[in-house]
């Protein structure tokens, strides 16, 4: 009966083990086709009317890129002085500044014509450490008019591993 129990809790352990190594599973992974340089990217997270996703390029390069989109045509572009604002959980802010200008793209869709923005910004390990220790609780960014909104606690979580994982590779 105890070598029963002892393989019972072998194999449990072994199970979690295994879970925890497939913990760190990405959205995209490859070799940039320009520098040749291997990339990893996490998955989309859904925050209200964009999307967040984190990057590694390299061995050092961070960044972080949104997918905005907004109802309507709008001719205003994202400029290198309107920040994302990322709210932590412990009440820190994190600022980061888009690395060029982004004029929107428009489509027409179901519902109207919308405007759509894909910014990316640099981040330095400091801040994906950062985002790694605390959830985010908010999020806000800088446009004409400015687009804001609470994280949900999923949502958070997925950005919370996906920074841990790309600090451990």
């Amino acid at each position: 009966m105890k070598k029963l129990f002892l393989l019972l809790i072998i194999f449990a352990a072994s199970i979690k083990m295994q879970a925890i190594a497939q913990d760190c599973k990405y959205f995209k992974e490859g070799k940039d086709k320009v520098t040749g340089e291997p990339f990893k990217e996490s998955r989309n997270v859904v925050v209200k009317t964009y999307a967040f996703q984190l990057r590694k390029d390299g061995a050092t390069k961070l960044s972080c890129s949104m997918d905005i989109t907004i109802y309507g045509a709008s001719t205003y572009s994202i400029k290198m002085k309107d920040t994302l604002y990322l709210q932590l959980e412990n009440e820190e802010t994190v600022k980061l500044v888009p690395d060029k200008i982004y004029a929107p793209t428009k489509s027409a869709g179901m519902s109207g014509v919308v405007s759509r923005y894909v910014p990316t910004y640099g981040m330095t390990k400091e801040i994906l450490e950062k985002l790694a220790a605390s959830p985010i609780s908010k999020v806000r960014v800088s446009l004409e008019n400015p687009v804001d909104g609470p994280t949900k606690k999923a949502e958070a979580q997925a950005i919370m591993k996906a920074a841990a994982c790309l600090l451990a590779d």
